[in-house]
């Protein structure tokens, strides 16, 4: 199987340490199925807007077997960037993306990921729906990052014309001294971004920042 793989461009082997490792055609080869050509086509303008207008990375991601999949990353016009790779296989549990993904998927769906994807220690089946029927009540969500700290995630959900998700937007919110940019105001502009692809692909949207933040 191994030198299938690699004959066939998927595994490349190191001359130096003679180890495998993944290319980047198996994402190739996702990229190449429509709902990504579309997702990335729509989304593609909509975030270079938004990453100019609010000065933080923002990256879109689907489900992937057992992970998120990044399949859309663009970066900011500053200096100073908190991005995730394109291409970039992140754990599901531990992924503003894919809570919000799950957060407005189907019920099947949501019991078939509870049983195939093992829960990281700490965390339960009961705790988690809990948590992704507030994400559902409130449209988006907003924590403290899974993986660095002092990074916020701001995430909300794609949404197609079936009125599930089949994407999440997320901004890893990064605070810097004397930013003129608030943080209510990514906020809002992450979800309006969110809700505009969300409405190019013929699907609902999610309440606004405004309307579920009063002042």
């Amino acid at each position: 199987m191994l030198v299938v793989l690699t004959e066939r461009g998927y595994v490349v082997q190191d001359g130096d340490t003679d180890r495998y490792g993944l290319t980047t055609k198996l994402f190739e080869v996702a990229n190449n199925t429509p709902l990504i050509n579309r997702l990335t086509a729509v989304a593609g303008p909509i975030m270079r807007r938004l990453t100019h207008s609010i000065n933080q990375s923002a990256h879109l991601g689907i489900a992937s077997d057992d992970a998120i999949l990044i399949i859309g990353q663009v970066d900011p016009p500053g200096n100073m960037r908190m991005g995730v790779r394109l291409g970039a296989r992140v754990n599901f549990w531990r992924a503003s993306t894919g809570r919000v993904i799950l957060a407005f998927s189907e019920e099947e769906t949501l019991k078939e990921f509870f049983v195939k994807i093992a829960l990281p220690d700490g965390m339960n089946e009961g705790r988690l729906r809990e948590e992704f029927g507030e994400i559902r009540a409130r449209g988006h969500e907003i924590t403290d990052s899974f993986t660095a700290r002092g990074i916020v995630n701001i995430a909300a959900p794609v949404i197609d014309h079936t009125g599930n998700a089949v994407a999440g937007l997320t901004v890893p919110h990064l605070e810097r001294y004397d930013d003129p940019i608030s943080f209510q105001t990514c906020a809002a502009e992450l979800i309006d971004a969110a809700n505009a692809i969300s409405s190019a692909l013929g699907g609902p949207n999610v309440p606004r920042f405004e309307d579920t933040n009063p002042k």
